[in-house]
């Protein structure tokens, strides 16, 4: 049976961050282009990135969180590659592909897979507690409302241990599959969940009190909703790459125990 490896979660996140900042032109030159893109389309939409409520066209809102998406698989990708495979780009280089499209078909079914425990957990808990649903919400019984939420959390645990197949994807590793992932990321579920919360913590906070102000204050002003605009996008695109830089960097930590047991066992 081969020994389980031990994530340092501390050490992990620590270098993570570090990495992220002193390396920063290296987010600049992956990010600006599609930071600009993103940016340039919610302006011509009339900023969907800003509207919330009424007199939103779906549409658009639709297109602009798409793309959204497609923009942080691609710096997901190449900011991977880049402390990975110590890859260098320019801002001016950009790339979408097949690559891109791999690491976006896993990051579904790690998100499909958290719906489908959340449903799962759902019915559950509501044979257990014979809730009704047609006469009263899971909100009107706390204790089913904290047992849904628990069965929540576990499922999102142990499905965090699948994220080790989206830095694989990006530096094209065909040896590592999810069933490898699970099995390699053994004893660390906990450990590799927190991780990506505290990852993304800071910005994510951040995020939270832009979207307060957003609301509160009812901008009006094109140049009030352009730096808004601006902000929002920086910031979730620096959310995503700070989510990727955490995971390119425990993919090094468990690729490397990894291989060196495979050496000791030839």
């Amino acid at each position: 049976m081969k020994e389980i490896i031990n994530l340092p979660l501390i050490e992990s996140i620590k270098r993570s961050y570090i990495y992220f900042f002193s390396n920063f032109k290296k987010v600049i030159n992956v990010a600006l282009l599609w930071t600009g893109i993103v940016f340039v389309a919610d302006c011509l939409m009339n900023f969907p990135s800003l509207c919330n409520g009424e007199g939103c066209n779906e549409w658009l809102n639709t297109f602009f969180v798409v793309l959204e998406i497609v923009a942080g698989m691609a710096v997901s990708v190449a900011f991977s590659r880049a402390i990975i495979l110590k890859e260098k780009r320019s801002w001016k280089q950009i790339s979408l592909g097949l690559r891109e499209l791999k690491y976006l078909g896993y990051s579904l079914f790690i998100m499909a897979l958290l719906i489908v425990s959340a449903l799962v957990a759902g019915m559950l808990t509501v044979s257990i507690f014979g809730i009704d649903m047609k006469t009263s919400s899971m909100a009107m019984h706390p204790n089913a409302l904290m047992f849904y939420f628990v069965l929540v959390i576990v499922a999102s645990i142990y499905s965090s241990r699948f994220s080790l197949i989206l830095p694989a994807a990006a530096v094209d590793d065909k040896e590592l599959n999810l069933l490898k992932s699970f099995q390699l990321t053994t004893g660390n579920s906990i450990k590799i969940f927190a991780g990506v919360i505290l990852a993304t913590l800071p910005v994510m906070v951040l995020l939270f009190f832009l979207g307060t102000a957003i609301t509160a204050l009812q901008i009006e002003g094109l140049i009030g909703k352009a730096v808004f605009s601006f902000l929002s996008i920086s910031l979730s695109l620096i959310n995503t790459l700070l989510k990727a830089c955490y995971l390119a960097h425990i993919y090094q930590y468990f690729m490397y125990f990894y291989n060196h047991q495979k050496e000791e066992e030839l």
